[in-house]
């Protein structure tokens, strides 16, 4: 999900960089993530917890991300994935 098309990040003039996500198909357990760009190394403090603690992308998408915050961003590609699993899997995954 590229910071250009986040409100906070267009709000504040920090628009260059992505964050990405990955998560295992068969179950949406995140098994990692990259961030380049503003607030990087602040940002990605979430994914790790996120991470040690073996969370879902399901997991994920039910925590209160505040608004607008660039923290928000992880929301973006943990809802599109769990839209991609659920689609692809949609009994195996109901949650």
């Amino acid at each position: 999900m590229p910071f250009d098309d986040h409100g906070k990040a267009i709000a504040i003039g920090k628009t260059k960089g992505f964050v990405k996500m990955m998560a295992s198909p068969d179950d949406g357990r995140i098994l990692g993530a990259a961030i380049l760009g503003p607030d990087a190394s602040d940002l990605i403090h979430e994914m790790i917890v996120a991470i040690h603690f073996r969370a879902t992308v399901f997991d994920f998408v039910k925590i209160p991300h505040l608004h607008p915050t660039m923290a928000e961003i992880l929301t973006y590609p943990a809802e599109e994935l769990v839209e991609k699993i659920t689609a692809a899997r949609p009994l195996a995954v109901a949650r």
